[in-house]
Protein backbone atom coordinates (compact mmCIF):
# COMPACT_ATOMS: atom_id res chain seq x y z
CA UNK A 1 0.00 0.00 0.00
CA UNK A 2 1.41 3.40 -0.98
CA UNK A 3 2.43 5.69 1.88
CA UNK A 4 -0.15 8.36 1.06
CA UNK A 5 -2.90 5.72 1.02
CA UNK A 6 -1.66 4.25 4.29
CA UNK A 7 -1.57 7.68 5.94
CA UNK A 8 -5.12 8.62 4.87
CA UNK A 9 -6.66 5.19 5.24
CA UNK A 10 -4.93 3.56 8.21
CA UNK A 11 -3.72 6.54 10.23
CA UNK A 12 -6.77 8.78 9.79
CA UNK A 13 -9.47 6.30 8.74
CA UNK A 14 -10.37 8.47 5.72
CA UNK A 15 -11.23 7.58 2.16
CA UNK A 16 -8.30 8.14 -0.17
CA UNK A 17 -8.74 9.43 -3.72
CA UNK A 18 -5.75 9.88 -5.98
CA UNK A 19 -3.22 8.45 -8.38
CA UNK A 20 -1.25 5.49 -7.02
CA UNK A 21 1.25 3.09 -8.55
CA UNK A 22 -0.25 -0.40 -8.36
CA UNK A 23 2.17 -3.15 -9.42
CA UNK A 24 4.03 -0.84 -11.79
CA UNK A 25 1.02 0.92 -13.34
CA UNK A 26 -0.42 4.30 -12.36
CA UNK A 27 -4.09 4.04 -11.35
CA UNK A 28 -6.69 6.63 -10.44
CA UNK A 29 -7.94 5.10 -7.22
CA UNK A 30 -10.31 5.25 -4.31
CA UNK A 31 -9.65 3.32 -1.09
CA UNK A 32 -12.66 3.27 1.21
CA UNK A 33 -12.45 1.89 4.76
CA UNK A 34 -15.02 -0.81 5.63
CA UNK A 35 -16.05 -0.50 9.25
CA UNK A 36 -17.39 -3.12 11.62
CA UNK A 37 -20.29 -2.65 14.04
CA UNK A 38 -18.05 -0.86 16.56
CA UNK A 39 -16.68 1.55 13.96
CA UNK A 40 -13.26 -0.08 13.67
CA UNK A 41 -11.79 -0.48 10.22
CA UNK A 42 -12.08 -4.16 9.30
CA UNK A 43 -11.41 -4.05 5.58
CA UNK A 44 -10.78 -1.95 2.53
CA UNK A 45 -12.72 -1.34 -0.67
CA UNK A 46 -10.47 -0.53 -3.60
CA UNK A 47 -11.60 0.86 -6.94
CA UNK A 48 -9.12 1.83 -9.62
CA UNK A 49 -8.78 2.46 -13.30
CA UNK A 50 -5.50 2.73 -15.18
CA UNK A 51 -4.63 6.41 -15.41
CA UNK A 52 -3.62 6.15 -19.06
CA UNK A 53 -7.00 4.68 -20.06
CA UNK A 54 -8.78 7.50 -18.29
CA UNK A 55 -6.63 10.54 -18.86
CA UNK A 56 -4.68 9.52 -21.93
CA UNK A 57 -7.07 11.56 -24.05
CA UNK A 58 -6.66 14.62 -21.81
CA UNK A 59 -2.87 14.23 -21.82
CA UNK A 60 -2.77 13.98 -25.62
CA UNK A 61 -5.02 17.02 -25.87
CA UNK A 62 -2.62 19.01 -23.69
CA UNK A 63 0.42 17.80 -25.64
CA UNK A 64 -1.17 18.77 -28.95
CA UNK A 65 -2.34 22.26 -27.95
CA UNK A 66 -0.91 25.02 -30.10
CA UNK A 67 -1.24 28.60 -28.95
CA UNK A 68 0.56 31.13 -31.05
CA UNK A 69 4.02 30.23 -32.27
CA UNK A 70 5.84 29.23 -29.10
CA UNK A 71 3.33 28.69 -26.28
CA UNK A 72 3.33 25.16 -24.89
CA UNK A 73 1.31 23.37 -22.25
CA UNK A 74 2.76 21.29 -19.46
CA UNK A 75 1.61 19.55 -16.29
CA UNK A 76 3.47 18.55 -13.14
CA UNK A 77 2.46 17.26 -9.73
CA UNK A 78 3.10 18.90 -6.35
CA UNK A 79 6.36 16.97 -5.97
CA UNK A 80 7.55 18.65 -9.18
CA UNK A 81 7.46 15.60 -11.48
CA UNK A 82 6.67 16.65 -15.05
CA UNK A 83 3.71 14.53 -16.11
CA UNK A 84 3.41 16.28 -19.48
CA UNK A 85 6.19 18.46 -20.86
CA UNK A 86 7.71 18.83 -24.32
CA UNK A 87 11.28 18.39 -23.00
CA UNK A 88 11.22 17.21 -19.37
CA UNK A 89 8.44 14.63 -19.12
CA UNK A 90 9.12 12.21 -16.26
CA UNK A 91 11.83 14.43 -14.75
CA UNK A 92 11.53 16.21 -11.42
CA UNK A 93 11.53 20.01 -11.55
CA UNK A 94 10.46 20.43 -7.93
CA UNK A 95 13.79 21.89 -6.83
CA UNK A 96 13.45 24.88 -9.20
CA UNK A 97 12.19 28.19 -7.82
CA UNK A 98 9.48 28.68 -10.45
CA UNK A 99 8.09 25.19 -9.77
CA UNK A 100 8.00 25.86 -6.02
CA UNK A 101 6.19 29.17 -6.63
CA UNK A 102 3.61 27.47 -8.84
CA UNK A 103 2.95 24.79 -6.21
CA UNK A 104 2.57 27.44 -3.48
CA UNK A 105 0.52 29.91 -5.56
CA UNK A 106 -1.83 27.33 -7.20
CA UNK A 107 -3.20 29.79 -9.78
CA UNK A 108 -1.54 32.82 -11.25
CA UNK A 109 0.41 34.33 -14.12
CA UNK A 110 4.09 34.90 -13.40
CA UNK A 111 7.49 35.48 -14.97
CA UNK A 112 10.63 33.46 -14.29
CA UNK A 113 14.13 33.09 -15.67
CA UNK A 114 15.03 29.94 -17.59
CA UNK A 115 18.59 29.64 -18.85
CA UNK A 116 18.90 33.39 -19.38
CA UNK A 117 15.50 33.80 -21.05
CA UNK A 118 12.50 35.38 -19.36
CA UNK A 119 9.45 33.10 -19.48
CA UNK A 120 5.82 33.85 -18.72
CA UNK A 121 3.50 31.14 -17.47
CA UNK A 122 -0.18 31.04 -16.63
CA UNK A 123 -1.20 28.12 -14.46
CA UNK A 124 -3.93 26.56 -12.38
CA UNK A 125 -4.15 23.65 -9.96
CA UNK A 126 -6.41 20.64 -10.53
CA UNK A 127 -6.58 19.07 -7.05
CA UNK A 128 -8.30 15.74 -7.84
CA UNK A 129 -5.22 14.61 -9.79
CA UNK A 130 -2.66 16.85 -8.09
CA UNK A 131 -1.98 18.47 -11.49
CA UNK A 132 -0.49 21.92 -11.91
CA UNK A 133 -1.57 22.77 -15.47
CA UNK A 134 0.46 25.48 -17.17
CA UNK A 135 0.89 27.29 -20.47
CA UNK A 136 4.32 28.83 -20.87
CA UNK A 137 6.09 30.98 -23.44
CA UNK A 138 9.09 33.21 -23.89
CA UNK A 139 8.28 36.71 -22.65
CA UNK A 140 9.63 38.09 -25.92
CA UNK A 141 6.76 36.31 -27.71
CA UNK A 142 4.49 38.89 -26.08
CA UNK A 143 6.78 41.90 -25.98
CA UNK A 144 8.29 41.42 -29.45
CA UNK A 145 5.04 42.15 -31.30
CA UNK A 146 4.43 45.14 -29.02
CA UNK A 147 7.90 46.51 -29.68
CA UNK A 148 7.44 45.98 -33.43
CA UNK A 149 3.99 47.57 -33.39
CA UNK A 150 5.20 50.59 -31.43
CA UNK A 151 8.13 51.03 -33.84
CA UNK A 152 5.83 50.78 -36.86
CA UNK A 153 2.85 52.81 -35.62
CA UNK A 154 4.00 54.70 -32.57
CA UNK A 155 0.80 53.43 -30.88
CA UNK A 156 1.75 51.78 -27.59
CA UNK A 157 -1.90 51.45 -26.45
CA UNK A 158 -2.87 49.30 -29.46
CA UNK A 159 0.22 47.13 -29.01
CA UNK A 160 -0.53 46.62 -25.31
CA UNK A 161 -4.11 45.65 -26.15
CA UNK A 162 -2.81 43.05 -28.61
CA UNK A 163 -0.55 41.53 -25.93
CA UNK A 164 -3.42 41.48 -23.40
CA UNK A 165 -5.54 39.54 -25.90
CA UNK A 166 -2.74 36.95 -26.27
CA UNK A 167 -2.42 36.54 -22.51
CA UNK A 168 -6.21 36.19 -22.22
CA UNK A 169 -6.11 33.44 -24.87
CA UNK A 170 -3.55 31.52 -22.79
CA UNK A 171 -5.69 31.91 -19.65
CA UNK A 172 -8.77 30.58 -21.47
CA UNK A 173 -6.78 27.59 -22.75
CA UNK A 174 -5.70 26.67 -19.21
CA UNK A 175 -9.29 27.01 -17.99
CA UNK A 176 -10.54 24.79 -20.84
CA UNK A 177 -7.98 22.06 -20.10
CA UNK A 178 -8.90 22.13 -16.41
CA UNK A 179 -12.61 21.86 -17.32
CA UNK A 180 -11.97 18.86 -19.61
CA UNK A 181 -9.92 17.13 -16.90
CA UNK A 182 -12.68 17.77 -14.35
CA UNK A 183 -15.39 16.41 -16.67
CA UNK A 184 -13.29 13.33 -17.37
CA UNK A 185 -12.85 12.75 -13.63
CA UNK A 186 -16.60 13.17 -13.05
CA UNK A 187 -17.37 10.70 -15.84
CA UNK A 188 -14.95 8.18 -14.31
CA UNK A 189 -16.62 8.55 -10.92
CA UNK A 190 -20.07 7.97 -12.47
CA UNK A 191 -18.69 4.91 -14.28
CA UNK A 192 -17.29 3.53 -11.02
CA UNK A 193 -20.61 4.09 -9.23
CA UNK A 194 -22.52 2.40 -12.06
CA UNK A 195 -20.38 -0.75 -11.69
Amino acid sequence: MAQEVYTAFVSRGETFYGTVNVVGTEYITAYEPNRGPGGAVIGILFVGIPEQASFGVVQESIRNQVIGRNVYMYVFDSAGTAIIHPNFEGQNLGHLDFSKQMVDQKEWIMHYDWEGEVKIVGFTYFAPLDWHIAAGADWVDFTGPIDDNVKETGNAAAATEEASASIEEVSKMIENVSTVANKTLQANQKFKLAK
